[in-house]
């Protein structure tokens, strides 16, 4: 008698549990997340904490400002939208998110890196800067034609300082988000600082001179309803305290109050 009686209580114990697990795991909400492949390094690290706080599943997509934005204007819907403030701004005014829900996070920089083992140049000047480069075998950076701000960016910069001419032999694309996964096999790298603190095989020069910088705030917006809590609570730990140490360890400055 005891015996089936501890057994139906073992059971009993068993059902409760994969009862509560089951409720769990339907209340858990699955946040799809579009983002800027210029912040996938405070991501891959902020939002495992937030899943393991908040037992939500997060999945997300990378891509530049301009893919972003492309997939989003052919319709693609997602649940939180990170990006820089310009285009979250624009798809506010396009009416597919509410200019309320936007979250400033960090704001980031441009600089410079160089494969290890080189000498680090001097770039403390817009002359020394111009001089590294002029110097420099092979320059990397992110394709101006996949819209990456950073990239548009330096491309603005080489005809501003004119050395257009001269770069465009040593310069060598790369996809956005790819710096940091690879080996660097250019003299230089350009690219926003976090990119560059995250690469294998560089050593961070540092930001460019303030005349030269290129400043882009990063924020995020809950951008559905289907997960519209959960959706709010993942924005709200990105512009919080904890994601914004993160942001910090990758060279960003974080705006969270």
């Amino acid at each position: 008698m005891g015996t089936t009686l501890r057994g139906r209580t073992i059971t009993g114990f068993l059902c409760a549990a994969a009862i509560a697990a089951s409720t769990l795991a339907a209340q858990a909400a699955d946040i799809k997340v579009l983002s800027a492949a210029g912040f996938r390094g405070v991501l891959s690290e902020a939002v495992p904490k937030f899943e393991r706080a908040s037992g939500d599943r997060v999945r997300i997509t990378y891509g530049t400002l301009g893919q972003i934005m492309k997939r989003i204007e052919k319709g693609e819907t997602a649940d939180v939208i990170v990006l820089p403030r310009q285009g979250l701004d624009d798809l506010a005014r396009q009416g597919k998110i509410g200019a309320s829900e936007i979250t400033p996070i960090a704001r980031s920089r441009v600089g410079m890196a160089v494969r290890k083992g080189l000498r680090k140049p001097d770039i403390s000047t817009a002359d020394g800067f111009r001089k590294a480069l002029l110097e420099a075998k092979s320059v990397s950076t992110v394709d101006p034609g996949s819209g990456g701000v950073s990239a548009l960016h330096f491309r603005t910069l080489f005809e501003r300082m004119a050395i257009a001419e001269q770069m465009r032999p040593k310069l060598r694309y790369r996809a956005a988000g790819t710096l940091r996964t690879v080996t660097a096999r250019e003299d230089v790298a350009l690219n926003q600082m976090q990119d560059l603190v995250d690469a294998k095989g560089l050593v961070v020069v540092g930001p460019l001179p303030e005349e030269l910088q290129l400043k882009t705030v990063f924020a995020a917006a809950a951008a559905s309803r289907a997960h519209g809590a959960a959706s709010r609570a993942l924005v709200a730990y990105l512009g919080g305290p904890e994601a914004g140490a993160i942001a910090r360890a990758k060279g960003l400055e974080p705006l969270a109050p």
